[in-house]
């Protein structure tokens, strides 16, 4: 906590000691004058900006410190210092595309921006900062939550599964009480698996080991594959297929043989492919049945996958299976489509923060562009107030000032999206892949991005015309008394 204080205050110090310098350099002639002082040199620096994306790019090729993302965190860092440090030289460039139009309050507007780059480039840097980070925790949200949902739809191709305890509990159903279930009216077929833990590693936490009662093919079927060999199986080895986080955690890969631990046998596997697995942390591995009963002797069964007639009903089907159960065991009958939902449900309360999350980044860019238009409406009074003797009314200050903040938010949006756009890339790619070791699939929330785009600059035009609510009254001499 201390160090995160330091480097906060550090931050802030730094932050007020540059434009502290920048105003002790002003001549004391200039800074008597009630001109405008607001214009300054526009300096950006390319090599900065070159150097800053280079080392965002080479840093992610570092491995993780210590097990921890920190280079993922490091070219994230620097990705957003190249972005900012780009950003005058981005607005500059961005001002002269836009069309003209014959509009006073218009061509003003783009006047005065034009002229002010470098501090109108404040403005859109916190726009830039907190809309990229937004974005960019949006976009991996998204992603993680569409990939979670897609995954439940792929593992789950059965109609109806029965539960019954868990890997190392001693609730189980016996093979015959398991096989009976095939008998109800409706059921066309069923697979059983058993729950148990192998180690790879006995330094490191046991995999998780799920033994099911599929054909190899079949098998391949109920997982996310991501990767595969063609290789068959050497002899003396079982088929397993590794989930992507014990491949990382355990450096192995498909086509590896690896040995295991597994009830009190050694267990030789040979890793016909990887699959996508957001269930366990430490690790999982999916072998058949057949091979795990050879190794071990455990018939038990902890879970029956049922595919029912097309005619089937599944309230009744329900019904028949926890009459065929034993009274004295714990069940849990479950649809796909109940499961998945439990799925998502956890998910959105998991991750109900990163929300509140995007709400405060959404208020810190509309509090940097109020902080900054009110700056510069402060200091144009004069100018307004000129603006007013020349006949502008108070509603083309207004639309002035409407246009200079929709201009400067919507060059900051965009410039955020491209931004956040790569920082969720680090993210999905890099960040989660370091993190918890396993992949994600791109899913960007395009109706959101959108709605939150028309937001803020939707804000911006309305912080800036707020700002300079002042300047639009009628009392013109004293908006324009400093120049005399």
């Amino acid at each position: 906590m201390f160090a995160f204080f330091t480097l906060g205050f550090g931050v802030a110090l730094v932050g007020a000691a540059r434009p502290a310098i920048e105003a002790a350099r002003v001549p004391t002639a200039t800074a008597l004058k009630a001109s405008d002082v607001t214009s300054g040199v526009l300096r950006v620096h390319p090599w900065a900006v070159a150097l800053s994306l280079a080392l965002s790019i080479a840093v992610l090729f570092v491995p993780p410190i210590a097990g921890l993302p920190l280079p993922g965190y490091v070219s994230i860092a620097l990705l957003l210092l190249a972005t900012v440090a780009a950003t005058p030289w981005l607005v500059k460039g961005a001002l002269r595309l836009l069309p003209r139009h014959p509009a006073p309050a218009y061509e003003v507007a783009l006047a005065e921006l034009s002229g002010t780059v470098r501090y109108a480039s404040l403005s859109v840097s916190a726009i830039v900062v907190s809309f990229s980070l937004m974005v960019a925790m949006a976009i991996m949200v998204s992603s993680f939550r569409g990939s979670l949902d897609a995954w439940t739809q792929r593992i789950l191709p059965a109609d109806l599964y029965v539960r019954v305890g868990s890997a190392g509990e001693a609730a189980h159903l016996d093979e015959r009480t398991a096989r009976a279930l095939g008998s109800i009216a409706g059921v066309e077929r069923l697979a059983m698996s058993r729950n148990a833990q192998a180690r790879l590693d006995p330094a490191r936490p046991a995999l998780a080991v799920s033994a099911r009662s599929f054909a190899q093919d079949e098998l391949a079927d109920s997982l996310w594959i991501t990767k595969q060999v063609a290789t068959r199986a050497p002899r003396g080895t079982s088929v397993v297929w590794l989930s992507e986080t014990a491949s990382d955690l355990f450096d192995v890969d498909a086509g590896d043989v690896v040995e295991l631990e597994l009830g009190g046998a050694t267990l030789r596997g040979f890793v016909q492919g990887l699959w996508r697995d957001y269930e366990h942390q430490s690790g999982a591995l999916v072998v058949s049945r057949g091979d795990y009963v050879r190794m071990t002797g455990d018939r038990a069964i902890n879970t029956v996958w049922l595919w029912l007639d097309r005619n089937a009903s599944l309230a009744a089907v329900r019904e028949q299976i926890r009459a065929h159960l034993p009274p004295n065991v714990a069940s849990d009958v479950r649809a796909p489509g109940e499961l998945r939902e439990m799925s998502l449900a956890v998910f959105d309360r998991t991750f109900a923060i990163t929300y509140l999350l995007e709400l405060v980044a959404v208020m810190i860019g509309l509090f940097g562009i109020a902080s900054g238009i009110s700056a510069q409406v402060l200091a144009r009074r004069g100018e307004l107030g000129a603006l007013r003797h020349l006949g502008f009314t108070r509603a083309q200050i207004g639309s002035m000032l409407a246009i200079e903040g929709a201009v400067l938010g919507t060059i900051g949006v965009l410039i955020g999206l491209a931004s956040g756009a790569l920082v969720s890339f680090i993210l999905i790619y890099v960040v989660n892949r370091q993190s918890f070791h396993w992949s994600m699939d791109l899913h960007a929330p395009g109706a959101l991005l959108a709605a939150l785009t028309l937001v803020l600059v939707a804000s911006s035009a309305s912080i800036a015309v707020w700002s300079g609510r002042r300047a639009m009254t009628n009392d013109v001499i004293r908006a324009v008394k400093e120049d005399w």
